[in-house]
């Protein structure tokens, strides 16, 4: 994951596709932030988790805008557990996994980009903070990528708050499963969480590097087939405890 030279590629046809993906945490109530970003660098696809009714009353505006995102997957819960996908494209194909629990769902869809067909899945598994949800997460995993491999998909993006980072043996199981890649290779690591570190009062936050050094890196993109990545980077803060993540893929 460390950073290494690299030449700017370049999209045969000319065309770039562009993924962001947030968690944009359940009491956080800041949605000119991540509507600013939106509008700054127009994505094709946005894939949302802890997509509470507020996030969705906020965001749906953008279903109505001219040139905006007219197809929407809308499982916008309270709680933790509720997604939404907003998409330039139209769906081809819709359908919501529910691996481990009844509560916690993952999204497949298929869009049709450049005369390029893509299938992308949003996922949220649980966070692994007791021994059950840990096993919960793991299923969770392990049945989306059975379901990743009954399709012969020429291009698939998996992307969301996977609350794993790239050094857990059941992200490594995962990507053993699928044939997937990370975007972040030879790019960086990109810690996405947590955003807010308590320091003690005396000192001051940003002249220290303790925050982001503490930070990991749970929330990925992920990709095989016949599209290439281009760029991936983490957006500003946004009021969650996770940054988004913003990544622009070349298609053939």
């Amino acid at each position: 994951y460390l950073p290494r030279p690299q030449s700017t590629p370049q999209s045969p046809a000319g065309h770039v596709f562009s993924l962001m993906q947030v968690n944009v945490f359940k009491f956080n109530r800041k949605h000119e932030l991540l509507l600013h970003f939106i509008d700054k660098y127009k994505p094709d696809v946005i894939t949302i988790a802890e997509a509470t009714p507020d996030w969705r009353d906020a965001l749906k505006k953008l279903t109505e805008e001219k040139d905006g995102w007219p197809y929407m997957i809308d499982q916008a819960k309270p709680g933790s557990n509720g997604m939404m996908v907003l998409s330039r494209h139209e769906f081809s194909q819709q359908e919501s996994l529910y691996p481990a629990t009844d509560t916690h769902p993952a999204l497949l869809f298929r869009i049709n980009v450049n005369a390029q067909d893509i299938l992308i899945a949003s996922l949220h598994p649980l966070s692994p903070v007791s021994k059950t949800r840990f096993k919960h997460r793991d299923k969770y995993m392990g049945g989306v990528a059975a379901s990743l491999q009954q399709g012969q998909d020429d291009a698939v993006i998996v992307a969301g708050d996977m609350n794993m980072t790239m050094y857990a043996p059941s992200y490594k199981s995962f990507l053993r499963q699928t044939d997937l890649q990370n975007t972040r290779n030879g790019r960086g690591l990109y810690p996405t969480w947590p955003v807010y570190i308590p320091l003690p009062t005396k000192f001051k936050a940003e002249n220290l590097m303790i925050p982001h050094l503490l930070r990991i890196p749970i929330d990925h993109v992920l990709y095989k087939g016949n599209i290439r990545p281009l760029k991936f980077k983490t957006l500003p803060a946004l009021g969650s405890d996770h940054l988004a993540t913003l990544t622009f893929f070349a298609l053939p």
